[in-house]
């Protein structure tokens, strides 16, 4: 199943709307123009009508994690249902790094 969920959230066609703030994102997906905030933090978010069985990330907040953060599939910090405050600061290094 993750690995369906991984797909569909490199192939979506979403497109970033705001950065509300380091972890908060809106995100517009491309057919419809209907719009999903996102929050990722110690339980991440996501305003959508879930989209993924219980237990699994939805496929807005991997796209998140994988295109917006840029973290490889296979990183751990990707499949996480939520993030302490070490892993946060590590996300945001990461992604400083790779937008410079």
């Amino acid at each position: 199943m993750t690995t369906m969920i991984e797909e569909a959230a490199t192939r979506a066609r979403f497109f970033l709307v705001q950065e509300a703030g380091p972890t908060s994102f809106v995100l517009s997906e491309g057919d419809s123009g209907r719009k999903v905030k996102v929050f990722i933090g110690n339980t991440h978010c996501c305003s959508c009508t879930p989209t993924a069985p219980a237990g699994f990330l939805c496929v807005h907040i991997l796209f998140v994690m994988i295109r917006v953060f840029k973290l490889p599939k296979d990183s751990p910090l990707v499949y996480q249902q939520a993030l302490v405050d070490s892993e946060i600061a590590e996300l945001l290094v990461l992604e400083r790094l790779c937008s410079a």
